[in-house]
């Protein structure tokens, strides 16, 4: 299991002491959120989208100060995580612009009903919902830029990257039109294919930032991704980590 950076296990800790109610992102969310911002071709500034974070739906005028503030009670504490948050948009830029062999995408570990974290750790049971629904709240801020990627011929890498994370999105809130035996083969491999479709989309980024310049951008297939990182324990009977408000043995860890 790789450990998480001590910013992201801080931040993890911060968001997971929130209320259970709170629409704010758990750690999973949030990194497949950064993941999402950072493969755009159009950055956008931080107060665009750390809204969304605290769980607005869109971005207000006021950057998510006053959602921020019923959070966390206090302007030290908002300023305190929201520093976190940021480091760890720049923590996952800065391995996906400069070490993209070491990128690993961040998921909860469901823990058997009566099990420990050694026993879901040796079972891989990973729960990597959440962490495409954050990605895919990261898409839906800026759905034009993502169009020509769709419009790309049906081979093309990221085209094809892209339509597997919409359809695992699709498979995460329960509207894929797949049948039963293709949905479950996708939920098997979604945690370790994740790491190389978001290189996919990384390498389309690059080639549309430097057309010309880097011989095609960086391509996925020249890395290996590194083991994706296991985070939250998760129990039957907790609360689901992509934030349907539903017990996770009733939502993602449903049995089918």
């Amino acid at each position: 299991m790789t450990d998480l950076p001590p910013h992201a296990a801080a931040l993890g800790d911060a968001l997971a002491a929130l209320p259970t109610d709170s629409e704010a992102m758990v750690l999973s969310q949030l990194d497949g959120f950064v993941a999402g911002l950072n493969v755009s071709p159009v950055r956008l500034p931080v107060a665009d989208w750390l809204p969304v974070v605290w769980g607005e739906e869109e971005p207000s005028a006021d950057g998510g100060v006053a959602t921020g503030l019923a959070l966390f009670g206090s302007v030290g504490r908002l300023t305190e995580v929201g520093a976190l948050v940021v480091e760890h948009y720049d923590d996952v830029a800065e391995v996906l612009d400069l070490s993209p062999e070491d990128y690993g995408p961040i998921y909860d570990v469901a823990v058997p009903e009566g099990g420990d974290a050694e026993e879901a750790e040796a079972g891989e049971e990973l729960v990597w919902e959440g962490w495409v629904i954050g990605f895919q709240s990261a898409l839906a801020l800026q759905p034009e830029v993502w169009e020509p990627v769709l419009e790309a011929a049906e081979d093309d890498p990221a085209r094809q990257a892209l339509e597997v994370l919409l359809e695992l999105y699709a498979i995460a809130v329960d509207e894929s039109g797949l049948d039963p035996e293709a949905i479950a083969e996708m939920r098997d491999e979604a945690p370790d294919a994740i790491p190389a479709l978001v290189l996919s989309l990384y390498a389309w980024r690059w080639d549309q930032m430097a057309a010309g310049l880097a011989n095609g951008g960086l391509g996925a297939g020249r890395y290996r991704p590194t083991e994706p990182i296991r985070v939250t324990k998760i129990g039957r009977n907790d609360p689901c980590p992509c934030g349907s408000g539903k017990k996770y043995k009733k939502c993602c860890g449903a049995e089918g």
